[in-house]
């Protein structure tokens, strides 16, 4: 069965703004653990492409096994058997290439990309055309507050800010200079509640 019938499938839609586990790819990894410039990464996939599709595959199935376990109703043996043939795979290539995946630090730069700041003020958007917090209620990533997390316009950024209620997050946009409430569209993630600009 072909996987084409799922590709922009709105009902199987997930917005990656919610997962609570960056997105990393191999280049990622090879420039934060490496050094490595977005050249040095091109050139490292020219010249070694089966080790760096063997990476990306391996950091693509850690990202499936994460989805997996946080799918409602799902079976736990998929998550589990995937997560044995991943074990496998990272085996095979520490085995076949000099330089290993480094399972500790992919864990821990993948962790660091989402910051916790306090107030909205506390940052610096100088950098971001249209600064924006959405506020998200009870995202998986923080199922027990309110979440706000600033976007670039519709980019994410890796700033979020918690609180315990709706009202304090709004008082947090208002104090950020954030004045203006746009309702959640049809369309957003259930956890958005409204975005401010």
């Amino acid at each position: 069965m072909s996987i084409r019938p799922y590709i922009d499938n709105k009902k199987l839609s997930i917005d990656g703004r919610m997962i609570p586990y960056p997105l990393v790819t191999a280049g990622d990894y090879l420039e934060a653990k490496h050094n490595m410039s977005e050249d040095e990464v091109n050139k490292f996939m020219d010249e070694n492409y089966e080790q760096y599709d063997m990476l990306n595959t391996i950091i693509a199935m850690k990202q499936s096994c994460f989805l997996l376990r946080n799918v409602r109703y799902s079976c736990g043996s998929l998550s589990d058997n995937l997560y044995a043939h991943k074990n496998d795979m990272v085996a095979q290539y520490n085995e076949t290439y000099d330089i290993p995946f480094d399972e500790d630090f992919y864990e821990n730069y993948s962790k660091s990309l989402s910051k916790v700041a306090d107030n909205i003020v506390d940052l610096d958007l100088s950098n971001l055309k249209m600064p924006i917090g959405v506020i998200y209620d009870k995202p998986l990533d923080y199922p027990d507050k309110f979440v706000i997390r600033i976007f670039d316009g519709t980019a994410a950024t890796n700033a979020i800010i918690l609180r315990e209620s709706l009202e304090e997050c709004r008082e947090v946009c208002l104090t950020g200079g954030m004045h203006t409430k746009i309702p959640r569209a049809m369309d957003d993630d259930y956890c958005i509640v409204e975005s401010w600009i």
